[in-house]
């Protein structure tokens, strides 16, 4: 069995406040590579990635598009296998867990928070958010659900359903949702893009809220500087590979 450990020293940039929790390695990537077949060329997306990520960290990583930044969280958040290398969440090795493990460790310990919402829109925002809770078998999720939903500004909109709602809104529904679980991992693709100033700092902060005050492991693609500074480490990716 694979035992947590304390973070190592690793490469990147550091937020000059930023704190590292000693609660041990939350996410491990041991020789990671991912290749798709695109127009009958092959395309190398993730190129060999090692990388630790501890709890209580907040990780961005930067790149342009097409630089396989999407691939990487999809990789991350067990959405997709690697073709060679070693994905570990904790103990649980998720480049090789059966499917129907895998889909229960992202129910309970992994949160995605996207650029595009993926509401359901014949449910109401108390329901969206509650949905996780429900997967898991937990019935008596509501009180937990409203309280969160309060801390992200969205108490007064419990029973309005997404197509009523701003996208500020919808944003913040759907992180209420990734983070109902209060999951070990949080993987963030793009979740400031279609948000203007304030609700993107607010959405920030709530990510960085989660990493301080619960010790999850939140990693972030974005293309922002304003939204980069906020992480405790960054990343660079360039042609499948990250650097400092």
């Amino acid at each position: 069995m694979r035992v947590a450990r304390p973070p190592a020293l690793l490469p990147g940039c550091l937020h000059p406040c930023a704190t590292i929790s000693l609660m041990g390695v939350v996410l491990t990537l041991k020789g990671v590579e991912k290749a798709y077949g695109l127009n009958g060329q092959r395309v190398e997306a993730v190129c060999g990635i090692d990388l630790e990520v501890a709890a209580g960290e907040f990780l961005a990583i930067m790149g342009p598009s097409g630089c396989g930044k999407s691939t990487l969280l999809h990789l991350m958040g067990g959405m997709d296998r690697p073709d060679r290398g070693e994905i570990w969440l904790d103990e649980l090795p998720l480049h090789r867990l059966p499917e129907e493990q895998l889909i229960r460790v992202r129910r309970r310990s992994i949160g995605f928070v996207f650029q595009f919402f993926y509401l359901l829109p014949t449910m109401t925002v108390q329901e969206n958010v509650e949905l996780p809770l429900l997967l898991a078998g937990i019935q008596d999720g509501g009180p937990r659900v409203r309280r969160l939903l309060e801390r992200v500004g969205l108490a007064h909109r419990l029973d309005a359903f997404p197509t009523t709602l701003s996208g500020g809104e919808m944003q913040r529904a759907a992180l209420a949702r990734a983070l109902v679980q209060r999951p070990r991992l949080v993987i963030a693709d793009e979740p400031t893009g279609n948000l203007d100033s304030e609700n993107g700092r607010r959405v920030l902060a709530l990510l960085q809220s989660l990493a301080e005050e619960h010790g999850s492991a939140v990693i972030m693609a974005t293309h922002s500087n304003e939204a980069a500074v906020v992480a405790s480490r960054v990343l660079h990716m360039k042609d499948g590979l990250l650097s400092p």
